[in-house]
């Protein structure tokens, strides 16, 4: 292959977030690390990133304007999140819309979110340069991945989830008004 493979994550550097582990994973894999986001570990994950002697890896940027953002997914072969816990977690979704593999912390909400379609790891270095170099050295699944990435990114679409939510609220309502004597 004539480039290394390009793998990005997005969000804040801060403790919740687990960069370093992607960080000490691409130490040890043919790839580059675009790390989009800003926070308290910033000094520090840079400091790992000379220790490890991988500066021509690893890239920082601070903020991207949301407007621009797109452009680093579609630049980007996969999108990998390591993390301790998370929300709903839009970089993911965005990720999978994209239609990039996703190699993500086996932690919900983002088994929900990814489903079968992406790579649930262990949260350790060692996970996640497996799974890496799995896509690394597969073009084809990474190709697999993306495209059932962005079909289920597609059903997870905002007015889709909306559509749900009316539908479960309306469903509680109902059971709630069925029986009224049983509310305590």
């Amino acid at each position: 292959r004539a480039s290394a493979l390009s793998i990005l994550t997005v969000g804040r550097l801060i403790p919740q977030k687990f960069q370093v582990c992607l960080i000490e994973a691409v130490a040890r894999l043919d790839a580059t690390l675009t790390v989009i986001g800003d926070g308290i570990l910033r000094e520090s994950l840079e400091r790992l990133v000379d220790e490890l002697q991988i500066r021509q890896k690893v890239r920082f940027i601070r903020a991207v304007p949301h407007q621009e953002i797109a452009r680093y997914y579609a630049a980007a072969d996969v999108f990998a999140m390591a993390t301790h816990y998370e929300g709903f977690c839009i970089p993911v979704l965005e990720a999978m819309s994209a239609g990039l593999p996703v190699v993500v912390s086996k932690i919900p909400p983002l088994m929900e979110i990814v489903g079968d379609t992406g790579q649930l790891v262990d949260n350790d270095p060692e996970a996640f340069t497996f799974a890496l170099q799995r896509l690394i050295d597969d073009s084809s699944l990474r190709n697999k991945m993306g495209m059932m990435a962005r079909q289920r990114a597609a059903t997870l679409d905002g007015s889709v989830m909306e559509q749900r939510e009316a539908q479960l609220y309306q469903a509680l309502m109902k059971t709630t008004e069925e029986s009224p004597n049983d509310v305590h």
